[in-house]
């Protein structure tokens, strides 16, 4: 008889545990890249050959202290493309994807490794799309412009990563830039103008925020302003009741359905954020939409079955709607945005289908 045993392995640092993602375990799909800075990374396969021209990079946002992991995983699971996640797992919180004590080598490797990873999956720079949400919006912007991928899409990044980090997180300032102070700010509020390539122009920045997040007003205008001035691609879409803690929220599925539109530019110009699903805990068959409205715009819905449309049930907000569906049936959704002065026409798209409810 032979005696089995369970070993777990916690890594203590000096500051704390590391929060244990799963990224070792067999069968996770895991891997590191041997470059100047080894990268941890993991890399999904498209779903049909035509899915092979593309690549989706997302960086991730700041976590609690050594709990590095990706994001926007689930959000991608239905792109198809290439769909890498590279782990910002330096220092105790990340590095930006940028720095060590101002050694810039974790910068130089994630271009070196996401450029080596396109000529080996034969994706064509145009055809890259990077992504991510604040800290991850940061990179995603800085390392799309460098390499001069086709397209960024970013939530409420900072333009001014020094600034920001000067008041959040000043220890992960200190590991970018050296120390916490004006001079380091300064330097770290460079990161995006240093930034530009030869090809940063031939790139296209889409960037979602919330009315009321101060990243409006302190970071994205001010990247707009820059933008303008550099003749860049860039635009933004400001919604309603969005916090910078939300930004994920709306984010998620936001990116999802402007990546799963590159063949419909009409589509992909009226769509705003939603949240689509069945919901649970309710007493019927019912399924629930939650829209980011842009300001001074207002949007009605329809839903729809193979059988036609269906009603609408009372909702005490005119951003969250919900019916009943009949069992068995597949449901979608028509959304119309309208501007609330009637100005500008309408625009509208269809959601993403949701199959019939396993009861």
């Amino acid at each position: 008889m032979t005696a089995c045993t369970d070993v777990r392995l916690h890594v203590q640092t000096k500051d704390g545990l590391l929060v244990p993602r799963g990224v070792s375990s067999p069968g996770a799909g895991w891997a590191v890249w041997q470059g100047e800075r080894h990268l941890t990374y993991l890399l999904e396969k498209p779903f049909s050959g035509a899915g092979r021209s593309k690549l989706c990079v997302a960086f991730s946002a700041i976590g609690a202290p050594y709990d590095f992991t990706y994001n926007y995983r689930s959000s991608l699971k239905n792109v198809d493309a290439y769909r890498l996640y590279i782990l910002d797992d330096f220092g105790s919180q990340g590095s930006y994807y940028f720095a060590d004590h101002r050694d810039r080598t974790i910068f130089n490797a994630v271009q070196e490794f996401i450029a080596e990873t396109a000529r080996q999956l034969g994706v064509n720079r145009m055809d890259i799309t990077m992504l991510g949400t604040s800290k991850g919006g940061t990179a995603a912007i800085a390392h799309g412009l460098r390499l001069g991928v086709g397209r960024v899409v970013a939530g409420a990044p900072q333009y001014l990563p020094g600034s920001y980090l000067k008041g959040a997180a000043p220890n992960i300032l200190s590991f970018i830039a050296g120390a916490d102070d004006k001079e380091s700010v300064a330097w770290l509020d460079r990161l995006i103008p240093e930034s530009l390539g030869e090809s940063s122009r031939d790139t296209s920045v889409s960037i979602l925020v919330g009315e009321n997040d101060s990243h409006l007003k302190i970071h994205v205008r001010p990247f707009m302003e820059f933008a303008e001035r550099e003749n860049l691609h860039a635009a933004v879409l400001v919604v309603e009741d969005l916090s910078h803690q939300d930004i994920g929220r709306a984010f998620s599925p936001y990116v999802g359905e402007v990546l799963r539109s590159d063949d419909d530019p009409a589509r992909r110009g009226s769509l705003i954020p939603y949240q689509f699903e069945w919901r649970n805990g309710a007493a019927g068959n019912e399924v629930q939409l939650k829209a980011w409205v842009p300001p001074g715009e207002v949007v009605s819905t329809v839903f729809k079955t193979e059988n036609g449309a269906l009603p609408l049930m009372p909702s005490h907000t005119p951003t969250y709607f919900r019916t009943e569906v009949p069992e068995g049936q597949s449901v979608w959704a028509t959304v119309t945005r309208r501007a609330t002065d009637g100005s500008g026409g309408l625009r509208t798209f269809d959601t993403r289908i949701l199959a019939p409810r396993d009861n």
